[in-house]
């Protein structure tokens, strides 16, 4: 496994995902507020605030995750190489 095309790869598909959340926060937002509270495990306070998801933070959260997911694979990428090179 190549670090590079495994950061690409988990990079793609993390911007699909954010996209993809994002459409719904807009179609749906009462549903998606009960799927996030639901994910965090029953978290309190995010019936105060709601979600406010402009396309400003739409974008910038964009660029945070995809960012943050091209890291996280290159070095996962990085770390398999090394690990698979060694005998047990």
């Amino acid at each position: 496994m190549k670090s590079l095309p495994l950061a690409n790869s988990l990079a793609a598909i993390s911007g699909i995902s954010w996209i993809f959340c994002a459409v719904l926060i807009w179609l749906f937002p009462s549903f998606s507020l009960y799927l996030t509270k639901i994910g965090l495990m029953g978290i309190e306070g995010l019936n105060l605030t709601g979600f406010n998801l402009g396309l400003n933070d739409f974008i910038v959260g964009l660029i945070f995750i995809l960012a943050a997911a091209w890291i996280f694979g290159f070095i996962w990428g990085w770390l398999y190489q090394k690990f698979s090179r060694t005998s047990l």
